[in-house]
């Protein structure tokens, strides 16, 4: 019996299937982390390597934890569907590495 409900407990507590990421948030959180870091006449220039950054590591995520990481926002069917906000955690990973 002890078994069945620890059982029941770890499949109670799995990684929601689908994750949403915020891209104004991150994009906000860029500029703020940008400010006194990257020169106001490169900024422009910067913002491609941030997107495929943060790409890379929604994919990276979503390989590692097996979840359909979407816009936050967008429609989703399934009824009582909970999803996960990842947009904090790809950006902490993003720009820690700052590898643009």
């Amino acid at each position: 019996m002890f078994a069945f409900l620890l059982l029941f407990d770890l499949l109670r507590d799995e990684t929601p299937a689908v994750a949403v990421f915020d891209p104004e948030k991150s994009l906000t959180m860029f500029v703020v982390w940008s400010n006194g870091r990257v020169p106001d006449e490169q900024f422009g220039d910067t913002l491609p390597a941030f997107q495929q950054a943060v790409q890379l590591e929604i994919d990276r995520l979503s390989g590692q934890t097996g979840q359909i990481v979407v816009r936050k926002g967008a429609v989703l069917s399934a009824a009582g569907l909970q999803a996960a906000d990842v947009t904090d955690t790809i950006m902490e990973k993003v720009l820690v590495d700052a590898a643009f």
